[in-house]
């Protein structure tokens, strides 16, 4: 939701639409359960602006307010391949607030399968693109070899916090 969101700002920010017609346009790329609900809403003047809906739409179709997408993607860990780690990674990180990017670029590597986490924490790379594009051709290199053995994650006594300083682990004593 948050992304369909996030696409329908840009567009609307792209073509300058005024707020009063981003609800109209909106009506139209609604599908499913949102299209009654919407109906309803609309009919009992539960929403006048884009913003308003937007808010309304997050309670109603957005994750519960008691979900902490900070912790949950402080404990997320690689189980499949890096690139679905860093999709689900980059969503949760889209969620935070006020963590730094070397907290986050901390965080995608601490919880790498341990064979990955070596072969990139060996490299000291600063941008995460760069950690993630790394991590692929390191988990490439694994699956071809044969020498990939993790497929659960690692505990964090045996890793400790990679980048001093900066955020431990929030398992951590």
């Amino acid at each position: 939701m948050f992304q369909w969101v996030f696409q329908a700002e840009q567009f609307f920010d792209y073509y300058a639409t005024p707020d009063l017609q981003r609800l109209t346009i909106v009506a139209i790329h609604l599908e499913k359960e949102v299209v009654p609900w919407f109906q309803m809403m609309r009919k009992n003047n539960l929403f006048s602006s884009w913003q308003s809906f937007t808010l309304v739409l997050e309670v109603e179709f957005g994750p519960s307010p008691f979900e902490c997408p900070c912790f949950m993607l402080f404990k997320l860990n690689q189980n499949t391949s890096v690139a679905e780690y860093y999709t689900q990674f980059t969503v949760l990180a889209n969620r935070t607030m006020g963590i730094t990017t070397y907290a986050l670029l901390d965080c995608f590597i601490s919880w790498l399968k341990m064979e990955i986490h070596r072969d990139v924490l060996s490299q000291s790379l600063h941008l995460l693109l760069k950690v993630v594009s790394l991590a692929k051709l390191f988990e490439d290199k694994h699956i071809n070899t044969g020498t990939s053995h993790s497929t659960k994650p690692i505990t964090t006594h045996q890793k400790p916090n990679t980048f001093p300083g900066l955020l431990p682990h929030p398992f951590q004593n």
